[in-house]
């Protein structure tokens, strides 16, 4: 975003990603986010109450801070029809299509993949078979059979989007890691950013006459299982601003677009130009992201999280994952 923004107005684009269909950021997302779920949480498949526990907090990473941005972005397009407010329903919902927030698209596919990993751990039979008819359905195309029956098309293109391959990539890249140890991480590692390099390097040269993007995901794999493996060997210890960043990372991913167009105001304030700028605004993104992180969103989750706790603690007959569920996105409701 800042590279497609900023090539526009200071005619700045670092390594041409203004030319970039996409930079394959969003298939490391997904792909992380399978290798991590299933590396922390699969020895706790088929164990009373994992499902709601785990459901519960990604509602509780996701939810307030989201909610809360949706509305703000939501009021001060003074928004005002029925149809506008229906609009936010569906953005509040996941329903693709209905999106607020740009980049938050992706999360429609996030939050779909939660619940079935949920399935999983609740009946982790069960969705292990489930999960290999949807790889099969995935890499011959049989799902588009469903739509000659009458199945919808708009769901089918949901249910079986690239994110689901990416997502059970992560989990097996987890499982291969919690298996087998590599004797040179160090070389999956290189080879998967060498990888990224060279599709980045294809928008400008075109080494290929074919689309090589989605090869993004392949390289993010073998870039976790080499980290993965250094992680395991060695004590590692992240620098302050690594996990500074990691911490802050669900508020630079949801607000960075807003903020684009405020990044360039500021670096046309300070006079700069060329890549000066471009740094200057990133690091003012970040910034901003970070401040909206520890004064916005995370007393918002301990505040959720507090109510969340007390109004679990009663005995309401309720199935345990509706019931954290549902009061997740009530209370956050209630509270924004």
């Amino acid at each position: 975003h800042m590279s497609w923004a900023y090539y526009d107005q200071f005619q700045v684009s670092f390594f041409n990603m203004h030319k970039f269909e996409k930079t394959g950021g969003v298939d490391l997302f997904w792909v992380l986010s399978g290798f991590l779920i299933y590396y922390l949480y699969a020895n706790k498949a088929g164990e009373d109450g994992a499902a709601g526990n785990f459901f519960g907090k990604r509602l509780l990473r996701i939810m307030p801070f989201f909610f809360f941005v949706n509305m703000i972005t939501f009021a001060f397009n003074e928004f005002s029809t029925m149809n506008d407010f229906k609009h936010l329903a569906g953005a509040l919902l996941f329903i693709p299509g209905y999106e607020i927030i740009g980049p938050a698209w992706s999360l429609n596919y996030t939050k779909l993949f939660y619940l079935l990993f949920a399935l999983y751990l609740k009946w982790p039979k069960g969705m292990t078979l489930f999960a290999i008819f949807y790889c099969v359905f995935l890499l011959t195309g049989l799902q588009w059979q469903l739509y000659e029956v009458g199945i919808d098309h708009l769901f089918l293109e949901f249910l079986f989007h690239q994110s689901g391959a990416l997502f059970i990539l992560g989990i097996a890249s987890a499982a291969y890691v919690k298996k087998y140890r590599l004797q040179y991480p160090l070389l999956p590692i290189i080879t998967g950013i060498l990888g990224y390099a060279t599709i980045w390097a294809n928008y400008t040269y075109e080494f290929f006459p074919f689309e090589v993007t989605q090869y993004y995901g392949m390289f993010a794999a073998l870039v976790l299982i080499g980290c993965a493996n250094i992680d395991l060997k060695r004590d590692l210890k992240l620098p302050r601003i690594v996990t500074l960043a990691a911490n802050a990372s669900f508020a630079v991913f949801l607000i960075h677009e807003q903020l684009v167009g405020y990044s360039e105001e500021f670096v046309h304030w300070l006079g700069l130009k060329g890549y000066p700028a471009y740094f200057a605004g990133i690091v003012f993104i970040f910034l901003i992201a970070v401040g909206c992180h520890f004064l916005i969103e995370k007393p918002l989750n301990r505040l959720i999280k507090f109510i969340v706790d007390k109004i679990s603690s009663w005995e309401i007959p309720i199935i345990r994952v509706a019931r954290q569920a549902t009061i997740y996105g009530v209370v956050t409701a209630i509270v924004i």
